[in-house]
């Protein structure tokens, strides 16, 4: 119960967050990629390029960017640049985000640039971005602000989709995971 809503934790919640539900949504998220990159069509689309961009919404300390890059970087070795706009309201998550991401640097052979923005979501499209992404990714926050709204905000999957996909690049793909619900936009 005490990770439902995850906005207010403190540096410990956030650090046992990390040790339980992070490497959940880093094997959730690894595996979704893995097996869309088994599809020889998709792959192609990613082969030729040498930059991508990540945009993840709720990111809290980033099990779904971790995921997400670990994918790309035993996949593609012509992606040399990966461009991650990490977005939270938990400001220690992000701090916790951004250390992880100067470990992956040192492992990975990516340039990887990190910009995180701390945001306190009143809605889902209550969000500034004006980039376009090669991938969106979302894991386990719409439900907290669906729960949060008390029946206000019960549309938040549609909005979400609504608000982002135009975001998305030309062969861009968008995953939403939330608890036992999964959309993919490719």
């Amino acid at each position: 119960q005490r990770f439902e809503y995850n906005l207010d934790l403190q540096h410990e919640d956030n650090l046992k967050y990390l040790g339980t539900y992070f490497p959940r949504s880093y094997a959730e998220t690894f595996c979704i990629f893995e097996n869309i990159f088994c599809n020889e069509l998709i792959k192609s689309q990613y082969s030729m390029l040498t930059e991508v961009n990540i945009l993840s919404v709720g990111c809290g300390s980033g099990g779904d960017i971790v995921g997400l890059l670990t994918v790309i970087n035993k996949h593609f070795s012509s992606i040399k640049k990966v461009n991650v706009v990490a977005v939270d309201g938990n400001e220690d998550a992000l701090k916790i985000l951004s250390q992880i991401v100067q470990q992956l640097k040192q492992q990975f052979r990516k340039e990887i640039t990190l910009t995180t923005k701390q945001v306190v979501f009143d809605n889902i499209t209550s969000i500034d971005i004006k980039s376009s992404f090669n991938f969106i990714v979302t894991s386990k926050m719409i439900n907290e602000i669906i729960n949060r709204g008390k029946g206000r905000l019960n549309n938040s999957y549609y909005d979400f989709a609504n608000a982002y996909a135009p975001l998305l690049k030309e062969n861009g793909i968008m995953m939403l995971l939330d608890g036992v619900l999964l959309m993919l936009f490719i």
